[in-house]
């Protein structure tokens, strides 16, 4: 994000929120991205579909002073609160990041376009395996190299992360939050918000995407 042409970027991941990040982007006047030709040169089986953002977000990086990526999983909330206010006026960080009590959660994080923060993304994505998550290879990397973990903000998970449901490792979604995670859950939005939380939820997120013109139809 800049004062200058280059918008703001987001990546949807899937179509589970595809409606709400558009009308969301629309609002701001951010840009919007979709790949749907995602190219992964990793010798991988179970965990290509995870660690295919390393690849994807090295090739938009380039077209943006920072870049936003959004698990599929998680829904934007609050329409007023602008993604400028997330990012520090420190030029020294690459990474803006929550964490829950278990470590950093992927879901969702900023990333700046700098030749520090492209030269992390090499060194995460040379970590990919088959056999661990993109998220824990990105925490290890965090935490064992004190040149990348010194340019990490790591901000309490509700900052812009707040899970659907409450356990031991942090506090749920509540009112103003900036977005819900329904983090690690294999699910259909209008039956998991209708199940689980009723209307009230569900009419909240209606009513900030249709302040667009996006009517979510029950």
């Amino acid at each position: 994000m800049s004062d200058n042409d280059r918008r703001s970027k987001i990546w949807i991941t899937g179509p589970k929120n595809r409606r709400n990040l558009a009308s969301y982007a629309h609002r701001h006047n951010y840009s919007l991205i979709r790949d749907d030709n995602i190219t992964l040169n990793l010798a991988l089986k179970e965990y290509t579909k995870v660690w295919a953002k390393v690849d994807v977000l090295i090739k938009h990086l380039n077209y943006s002073d920072w870049l936003l990526w959004i698990d599929s999983d998680l829904l934007i909330m609050n329409f007023e609160r602008r993604l400028e206010t997330f990012i520090p006026r420190n030029d020294h960080i690459d990474i803006v990041i929550t964490a829950d009590k278990l470590g950093i959660n992927a879901g969702i994080f900023f990333w700046r376009n700098s030749p520090s923060g492209r030269e992390i993304f090499e060194k995460w994505k040379l970590m990919a395996t088959s056999h661990s998550h993109e998220q824990r290879q990105l925490a290890s990397l965090i935490k064992t190299d004190v040149n990348i973990s010194r340019r990490v903000l790591i901000l309490p998970l509700c900052a812009f992360n707040s899970y659907m449901i409450a356990n031991y490792l942090t506090t749920h979604y509540e009112y103003g939050d900036f977005a819900v995670h329904f983090a690690g859950a294999a699910w259909n939005l209008e039956t998991h918000i209708f199940n689980k939380y009723g209307w009230d939820l569900f009419n909240h997120f209606a009513d900030l995407a249709s302040t667009d013109g996006v009517t979510l139809k029950k």
